[in-house]
């Protein structure tokens, strides 16, 4: 468990509640299945018809906050990935129901946790597809490097990284790592 979750608490705590559960420690064997696990309630919440609630925490997962007076980032978000401001922000007041969202004065949307942050740029951006990559780089590489960084680096160190790395191919990759700091 320990080797597992590199020194991560509350990865470590994710891995000993599923060994518990399963009681078996090959159902250990890899973070991304540890995640899917763990957050499968949260899958399960995100999976609804055109997939809104889940692009909305895509784009959260790799912004890390949006202020819904940030008009330049609203239409960012319309120009790269389809969703209105109206639309965008209905989603976040669904996710702070269900707790996926921090909603400081109807103003300021964060995702309430960092693991939560990794799974779901992974479940949106990698395993659903439901938002493109290349869409999210076109668009947002100028203002957002570090955190689409954070994002990618964040994935490829606790997924599959042969997954993460079919969708976010070389040249991407190449793009990031170029770009300056």
């Amino acid at each position: 468990i320990w080797a597992l979750s590199q020194g991560n608490l509350r990865l470590a705590t994710m891995a000993a509640k599923e060994a518990v559960r399963t009681n078996n420690l090959a159902s250990i064997r890899d973070v991304t299945d540890l995640y899917e696990a763990y957050f499968a309630d949260i899958a399960d919440a995100l999976d609804e018809p055109g997939g809104l609630l889940l692009k909305a925490l895509g784009i959260l997962s790799v912004l890390r906050h949006v202020r819904e007076r940030d008009e330049p980032t609203s239409r960012l978000i319309h120009e790269a990935f389809g969703l209105s401001k109206q639309d965008f922000w209905i989603a976040i007041d669904r996710l702070h129901n269900l707790e996926f969202v921090e909603l400081h004065g109807h103003d300021l949307a964060k995702i309430s946790d960092q693991i939560l942050a990794t799974f779901c740029f992974h479940l949106c951006f990698v395993k659903h597809q439901a938002l493109s990559f290349e869409a999210l780089i076109a668009h947002f590489s100028a203002g957002a490097l570090q955190r689409i960084q954070d994002a990618v680096y964040g994935a490829c160190s606790t997924m599959y990284v042969d997954v993460v790395r079919m969708v976010i191919d070389a040249p991407q990759i190449a793009a990031i790592r170029q770009s300056p700091p």
